[in-house]
């Protein structure tokens, strides 16, 4: 069986056409062959066709819903086959969770609050109805579904708003009260957290099928995605993966590819204004972002005026970038990441603080602690709780654990055997003090590796700017930092030692900032020393273990200065030799990858300056090193921009490479 056709498509485009009726927007001078010749000239491969958007309207003839008056003729057939006869691909879009045309139709199939009314998308300004499908919505839009699927000649099917997240709210209307009470004998109000995520994740897994069914029955070589890498339960079943990345391109690509399917696809949020157009060299830099980390593009944006006419400057700029990308291509199809670090991204702490704070308390240690690792240029990995196994772990270095505050027994297991067998583990404040599905443990789960015993979460100062402060031994992790009184903000954990080493401790601070007892204008200064770890350091089975219990990484996202030095230093510490890496400014970006044919390494090298500096960002030079023994590089190339050999200098344990000055992005192979 040979590749699917959508796995070489790195140049797409969906243009957002969410329209209300007319006299708002009209849609008169909609021109499909002035649309399909400015794709043509942007160098665009494949389309996402809108065939109904959050409004609920229709751009194809259906004979189940409303259909927008203002296009002529049947706009989806039409583009499916122009677009085909010009070598795109053409897949439907599809709006699921919203449709406010049918919310007013039919009040009863919208989403209602606990106090009954309808749940709006978007507070200010409400925008559109969140839709139930536990009403008659589910067969509205499942009908509508086998309508495309059955009657046009389209590639795939893009489902965006996939309902039943916690995301977008939780449903009181009659139909889920009537559902609750027969599945738990409760209302809605009187659900747990655990029973209401275990109950919207089998209701998603089961509307998923019936989707595909609905699909695959009538189109069997069509693909279905849906717009989002955080649906747990389709993820593993999609035919790929597509998220939007709305804030950067880095961390959303890893977390995309962490889902374990082929070609994924990301849409960079930050290109989509349209108003406010990011310059030709940051457009550039998000795209080759995704390049480098082995995604595909589908870039979207709302260059449809309302009469339906295009915004040309907008898609001037991407055929210019997507003329370079079909040139970049090939140093990305197929290629696999090389692994050396993973950060775990624990979907069950990510549920469990999504009962309070979602980005705050989640996000930013995962980002912060990606971030880490890019900054020191090593290769790095998101990979997602519900993917560990052994077979996963042993592929790595060393691996981080980012205040996963939610380990259930089973992958506690996994990491405490990845470590006796030699593996570096990096973990930070409450990570494992829960089980998968937030119960609370006496102990952490990892307490024998990370060598401390859990006392007490200690938040007598957290109304001070510095909950407590940290002092440290001379160390080589704490290079940089010793003889320093260094804040940390918010609560901490109190623990004990009971093997291995410590080389920081809490100083307490002089006083609570509370009225009456404050001193100077300033944080509260530190007061009483105490023995109680900071960081702490074991040697477990064959492995090595870095324990911090204060959430640093959440500090490096923060943007605190001393967190980074020692985040920094405890990564060389565990990883002093990785296998590759590159040296050069905190505004160098790598990526590295392996292709089989022909064998080689693609390493991917981005001057991230042009995000701040755009057109007037310096080029940034870097060094290649490749460890002997892992390795054997015969030859390496600049493949991109230039074309050209470079020397290999031999340094002890590392063949060193000086890349040539990056302006944007540099693609570097090598070749055994």
């Amino acid at each position: 069986m040979g590749k699917p056709k959508f796995s070489r498509r790195f140049r797409g485009y969906l243009l957002d056409m969410h329209s209300p009726d007319p006299p708002v927007v009209s849609l008169d001078r909609l021109d499909v062959k002035e649309y399909i010749e400015t794709y043509k000239a942007a160098d665009i491969d494949s389309i996402i066709v809108y065939a109904k958007g959050h409004w609920g309207e229709c751009y194809y003839d259906t004979k189940v819903g409303h259909k927008h008056p203002g296009p002529k003729g049947d706009l989806l057939a039409q583009l499916v086959e122009i677009g085909h006869k010009n070598d795109m691909e053409v897949a439907a879009y599809y709006s699921l969770g919203f449709d406010t045309w049918a919310a007013i139709q039919n009040p009863d199939w919208a989403q209602r609050n606990e106090d009954g009314t309808p749940n709006i998308a978007c507070i200010n300004p409400q925008k559109w109805h969140n839709m139930c499908c536990n009403t008659p919505y589910r067969d509205y839009a499942l009908a509508q579904i086998a309508e495309i699927a059955g009657g046009y000649d389209v590639d795939g099917f893009f489902i965006d708003i996939f309902p039943y997240h916690w995301f977008y709210g939780i449903c009181y209307c009659d139909y889920c009260e009537r559902t609750a009470m027969s599945t738990f004998g409760k209302r809605v109000s009187e659900l747990s957290w655990n029973e209401r995520v275990g109950w919207t994740a089998r209701e998603r897994k089961v509307l998923w099928n019936e989707i595909q069914d609905a699909v695959k029955r009538l189109r069997p070589e069509a693909y279905v995605i849906v717009n989002g890498y955080f649906y747990t339960e389709i993820v593993q079943c999609e035919d790929y993966v597509y998220a939007e990345a709305c804030f950067g391109t880095g961390l959303p690509t890893l977390l995309t590819r962490a889902c374990g399917l082929k070609y994924y696809q990301i849409g960079p949020g930050a290109l989509s204004p349209i108003w406010d157009p990011r310059s030709l060299a940051k457009c550039k830099l998000d795209i080759s972002g995704i390049l480098a980390y082995g995604g595909r593009a589908m870039v979207y944006s709302e260059a449809q005026r309302p009469d339906g006419t295009l915004e040309q400057s907008f898609l001037d700029i991407l055929g210019a970038v997507y003329a370079e990308v079909k040139e970049k291509q090939e140093f990305v199809e197929d290629a696999e990441p090389v692994k050396s670090v993973a950060v775990v991204h624990s979907d069950s702490t990510l549920l469990y603080h999504a009962k309070t704070d979602y980005s705050e308390e989640f996000h930013k240690p995962v980002e912060g602690a990606v971030e880490s690792v890019l900054r020191l240029h090593y290769p790095v990995d998101a990979i997602y709780d519900w993917r560990l196994s052994p077979e996963e772990l042993s592929a790595f270095d060393l691996v981080v654990l980012p205040d996963a505050i939610c380990l259930d027994d089973a992958r506690t297991e996994m990491i405490r055997d990845y470590v006796r067998q030699g593996g570096k583990l990096f973990a930070t404040f409450k990570t494992s003090l829960k089980d998968g599905v937030g119960n609370s443990r006496e102990n952490f789960g990892l307490a024998d590796v990370f060598g401390v015993d859990y006392l007490v979460d200690d938040a007598t100062y957290t109304v001070n700017p510095f909950g407590s402060f940290l002092r440290c031994a001379e160390h080589e992790i704490t290079t940089g930092l010793s003889g320093l009184t260094l804040g940390m903000p918010g609560p901490f954990l109190k623990v004990r030692s009971t093997s291995g080493q410590s080389v920081g401790w809490h100083t307490l601070p002089i006083t609570a900032q509370v009225a009456h007892r404050f001193v100077n204008w300033g944080p509260p200064p530190p007061g009483m020393p105490t023995e109680f770890p900071v960081i702490h350091l074991n040697d477990y089975g064959k492995g090595r273990v870095v324990y911090i219990t204060a959430p640093v990484f959440r500090y490096v996202k923060d943007g605190m200065s001393w967190p980074s030095q020692l985040v920094a230093n405890a990564l060389r510490w565990l990883n002093p030799e990785p296998r590759i890496h590159v040296e050069g400014s905190s505004y160098v970006e790598a990526t590295f990858s392996r292709q089989s044919d022909p064998d080689r390494l693609v390493i991917h090298v981005l001057n991230r300056s042009v995000a701040v500096y755009g057109e007037e960002a310096q080029p940034v030079g870097a060094t290649l090193r490749l460890r002997k023994g892992w390795f054997n590089a015969r030859s390496v190339r600049e493949v991109w921009p230039e074309k050209r050999e470079l020397e290999i200098k031999d340094h002890g344990h590392y063949l060193e490479v000086t890349i040539p000055p990056v302006g944007i992005h540099t693609i570097i192979t090598s070749s055994s």
